[in-house]
């Protein structure tokens, strides 16, 4: 989800990831700054006396710590094997320990932000995964959480203590302590415009319709049932496009941030982009869930590398940046989900050699992208915006094979839609 999501590499992350750990193994903090050196000297040892000879060891003992970092730069597909211990990513990934997990029966509180990296799809999956999981708590934030996203508050400071509702968790499950946190409503998510908490028992929602909007003529997206005129739209493809340097993905690690996670208008970036805009909402709408954009594409390569973006254009002009997917079309087969080693709210690419499929130059493919999960009130007067890249040169590597032209398909025989879940008031 965070290292290569939609089969995509993310080698900037991973190489700041990878310096994050080396220096935490080796007991260094000199790596984030003058201020962590002062105020943090290393590990506490557990042992008295000046000599600590078992954090000596300790911290030796890290250094040999396998380097999983450069593995990842080294594979490719979901099956390829890193090749200094021979295993694949699935070989240490989480999910290959999922029965022992649920065995554990050890309660579990999952907790994440709208802006977290993929960590918020994470949590989700680990929630439809492990029964074992009581709570769900998903906020305005980004990784940490460190601030407070929303764009319809310009206060960044975080308002909800995450730590206080940690020890409200720990205080029932370790002492005992009867505070009701049992009665609450397994899922707290927060609605960005509502500005609030809403509490629900599970996930995916139940109470929400797919509002399908289809791509048209003149770039548009016109809603279910209306007339699709026939056509296609070509996009030469454009390797300059970089969404912001203080994005979701840069607040994953300290070393990747450039201050606090903030979107600006993208009105300047969209420019560079294949853009669908829809109908003036007649109302307040809450999206809340995983939306999915349904495309039917041709490329003049065998592969390519497809972001897309859901945005809210106000009356005035600006493009807010709501929430993005990405995938390689190599990866774009759907597969069985009861092949998927996890549940999926969305369609299930494996990322795997065995289901890869390049793209026949001038053919017309489909490729099925699920955005990252978000809720999002898209307001009275505003507009709903798809808008389409083929890079995003500040977090993702470029592919192999790089298409000049693009062409994005809508008809009755090519129905490119967008799926957005909406809750029913």
């Amino acid at each position: 989800d965070m290292t290569c999501p939609g089969g995509l590499r993310q080698t900037p992350f991973i190489q700041c990831w990878k310096e994050t750990t080396v220096a935490l193994d080796n007991n260094q903090f000199d790596i984030f700054g003058g201020l962590a050196k002062l105020l943090v000297k290393g590990v506490n040892p557990v042992e008295a006396g000046a000599a600590r000879v078992m954090l000596a060891k300790a911290v030796e003992g890290h250094k040999m710590n396998f380097d999983l970092f450069s593995g990842l730069l080294k594979v490719e597909s979901r099956a390829d094997k890193e090749p200094t211990y021979n295993n694949t990513t699935d070989d240490f990934s989480i999910h290959d320990r999922l029965e022992d997990i649920i065995d554990s029966k050890i309660p579990m509180y999952r907790i994440s932000g709208w802006y977290d990296g993929a960590c918020v799809h994470s949590a989700i999956k680990g929630f439809m995964n492990v029964p074992n999981t009581e709570k769900l708590l998903i906020g305005p934030w980004d990784h940490g959480p460190a601030d407070q996203i929303s764009p319809f508050n310009k206060n960044q400071k975080v308002k909800f203590s995450v730590y206080t509702e940690m020890l409200r968790f720990f205080d029932y499950h370790v002492k005992g302590i009867q505070n009701n946190i049992d009665k609450d409503p397994r899922v707290h998510y927060f609605q960005m415009g509502e500005e609030k908490f809403k509490g629900v028992d599970n996930w995916p929602l139940n109470n929400t319709e797919a509002y399908k909007f289809m791509l048209s003529d003149k770039n548009t997206l016109i809603k279910e049932g209306q007339k699709t005129e026939s056509g296609s739209v070509a996009y030469k493809c454009d390797y300059t496009v970089a969404s912001t340097d203080r994005s979701r993905w840069n607040s994953l690690t300290g070393l990747y941030k450039n201050g606090t996670t903030k979107y600006p208008d993208r009105g300047e970036v969209n420019q560079k982009m294949l853009l669908f805009q829809g109908p003036e909402n007649e109302k307040d709408i809450e999206i809340t869930g995983h939306a999915l954009a349904d495309l039917y594409i041709s490329a003049d390569a065998k592969d390519a590398y497809f972001f897309v973006y859901l945005e809210d254009i106000a009356p005035n002009g600006k493009v807010t940046y709501i929430t993005e997917g990405q995938l390689r079309a190599a990866y774009r087969k759907v597969s069985d989900k009861a092949d998927a080693p996890y549940l999926e709210a969305g369609p299930y690419h494996s990322c795997k050699d065995s289901d890869k499929e390049y793209l026949v130059a001038g053919q017309v493919s489909r490729i099925q992208i699920s955005f990252q999960p978000i809720s999002y009130q898209l307001r009275k007067g505003h507009r709903l915006q798809l808008s389409i890249a083929n890079a995003d040169i500040n977090h993702f590597d470029l592919p192999k094979f790089k298409p000049e032209n693009i062409k994005v398909y809508y008809s009755e025989e090519y129905p490119s839609n967008i799926q957005v879940p909406v809750v029913e008031k």
